[in-house]
C-alpha cells in the first residue's frame, strides 16, 4: 500500500512541477524589454557622436514592435518626434497602397495597360508593340529614364508642373518629348530605378478615383491610420513643425540651410511626414494590411508588394535590403530618409542634411544601422525560441503519459 501511496505521489508531483514549467517555457520565446533598456543615455551620446560625423543638424527615428509603435525620440537642433520631413522616395510604397486599394475595388487592375487609364498614349519607341502595365510602373519596370539629362535639367529649372509634365515628357506631341527620355529596355523585365512611373501611377490614381492624389491619400490612408501630421504640400505645414534644409559645403566646412522645398514630384517624392506617422504606415506592412485594429490593405495585395519582381524589388519597395530587411531607402537631395524591417521589428528614420559629398554620405548610413542594431534587441532569440516550439510538445507528451500511467493504476 505505501510503494502504490509513493508511486502516485511522484506522478502527481510530476504533474504539479510540470504545471509550473509550461508557462516558463511558453514566455521565454520573447523577452519583455523597456524602451530605457536599449535607447539610455549612452545610446543618445553615441547618436549624437554619429550625428556630429554625418554634419545632420536634426534626426528623430521611430521603432514599430509588431503592430505597435515601440519607442521614438528627435534630436539636434529640431529634437521634437512631430517634426515633418521630407519622406522623398518612401511616397513610393504609399502610391502603390493606393492603387492596391483601387484594384481591391474593382477600379484597375494592375495588369492592365497604362494607356486604358491615360486619356493619351504612351509607348516606348524603342518596343512601341510592348504594352506598359501598371504593374510596371510600380515594379519600375517601365524603362522611363527618370535621370535623363533632359529632364534633369527641366527639374532644376522646375519646369515641370504634375500631372502635365506626364505628357510633356512621353507622350510624343509633348513640349519635353525625347527618345531619351527612354530606356531601350522591353517594359516589364528589367528594374530600372525610375521616379516617374509613380508619377503616373498617381496620375491614374486621380483619373480613376475622381479625386485628388493629395485628397485620396487623406481619405484613405492618413485619416485612417491617425497619420495627423503628413502632408502633400510644404506651405500646409505648420511653420514651427516643417524641418529645415540643410546641404554641407565641403569646401567652406559650412552647413547651409536652404528654403522649403516643394518636391516636382507628387506620387515619387510629394509626401512630407514625421517618424511616428511613418511608422503606423509600416506597421501595416509590417502586418498583413492591419495597424491598431484598422485595415486598409487586404493581406494578398501586402503580399503582392512583398513579392520579388527583379533585383531584390517587389511593388513599391525592396524586398531584400539589408540582408533580411524589407523597405527603402531615400535621399539625399532634401535629406536622407530610411523606412524597413524584419520579423515583428521595423525602424524609421529621418535627417535634414542633404549631403552630397561621398564621404558623408556612409555617416547616415552608420546612424541607421546603430539604431537597427538596438532594434534588432527586440527580435526574439532563434534559440530560445527553437526550443519553446520544441519543449512544450514534449511536455504536453510527458505529461499524457503520465495521465495514461495515472488511470491504468486505478
Amino acid at each position: 500500500m505505501k510503494k502504490k501511496h509513493t508511486k502516485r505521489t511522484i506522478l502527481y508531483g510530476s504533474i504539479f512541477f510540470l504545471l509550473l514549467v509550461i508557462p516558463t517555457i511558453s514566455f521565454t520565446q520573447v523577452s519583455a524589454i523597456e524602451p530605457t533598456e536599449l535607447f539610455d543615455s549612452t545610446f543618445d551620446t553615441q547618436i549624437e557622436a554619429l550625428m556630429d560625423l554625418a554634419k545632420a543638424p536634426s534626426t528623430a527615428f521611430s521603432v514599430v514592435k509588431g503592430n505597435e509603435i515601440f519607442y521614438s525620440k528627435g534630436y539636434g537642433e529640431q529634437s521634437g518626434t512631430d517634426i515633418v520631413y521630407y519622406t522623398m522616395q518612401l511616397t513610393y510604397p504609399l502610391t502603390t497602397t493606393a492603387i492596391l486599394q483601387l484594384q481591391e475595388d474593382t477600379l484597375l487592375d494592375i495588369d492592365d495597360p497604362i494607356n486604358d487609364y491615360l486619356p493619351y498614349t504612351i509607348r516606348n519607341p524603342y518596343y512601341p508593340s510592348v504594352n506598359i502595365t501598371i504593374k510596371d510602373l510600380l515594379a519600375e519596370q517601365a524603362a522611363l529614364a527618370g535621370n535623363s539629362d533632359n529632364i534633369t535639367a527641366l527639374i532644376n529649372n522646375q519646369d515641370l508642373v504634375f500631372p502635365d509634365f506626364i505628357y510633356d515628357l512621353f507622350n510624343e506631341g509633348g513640349s519635353y518629348y525625347s527618345t531619351d527620355n527612354w530606356l531601350n529596355l522591353e517594359p516589364g523585365t528589367v528594374y530600372k530605378n525610375a521616379w516617374l512611373g509613380f508619377e503616373i501611377a498617381a496620375y491614374i490614381i486621380e483619373l480613376v478615383s475622381g479625386k485628388t492624389y493629395e485628397q485620396y491619400l487623406q481619405e484613405n490612408i492618413f485619416t485612417p491610420l491617425g497619420m495627423t501630421d503628413s502632408y502633400l504640400n510644404q506651405s500646409d505645414v505648420p511653420s514651427n513643425q516643417l524641418v529645415k534644409r540643410y546641404i554641407w559645403n565641403s569646401t567652406s566646412g559650412v552647413n547651409e540651410e536652404h528654403p522649403p522645398f516643394n518636391a516636382t514630384g507628387v506620387g515619387s517624392a510629394g509626401v512630407l511626414s514625421t517618424v511616428d506617422d511613418l511608422a503606423k504606415f509600416l506597421a501595416v506592412l509590417m502586418n498583413n494590411g492591419i495597424h491598431n485594429n484598422v485595415r486598409i490593405l487586404e493581406e494578398t495585395s501586402v503580399q503582392l508588394m512583398h513579392t520579388e519582381t527583379d533585383n531584390n524589388y517587389g511593388l513599391g519597395w525592396f524586398t531584400g535590403i539589408y540582408a533580411e530587411y524589407k523597405g527603402l531607402n531615400a535621399g539625399p537631395w532634401l535629406g536622407y530618409a530610411t523606412m524597413v524591417y524584419t520579423g515583428d521589428v521595423g525602424v524609421v528614420l529621418f535627417t535634414n542634411q542633404g549631403l552630397f559629398d561621398e564621404g558623408y554620405a556612409g555617416k547616415h548610413q552608420d546612424l541607421l544601422d546603430y539604431v537597427l542594431l538596438k532594434a534588432e534587441e527586440l527580435l526574439p532569440d532563434p534559440t530560445e525560441t527553437s526550443f519553446g516550439f520544441l519543449a512544450l510538445p514534449i511536455v504536453l507528451a510527458v505529461l499524457g503519459t503520465i495521465m495514461v500511467a495515472i488511470r491504468r493504476r486505478k
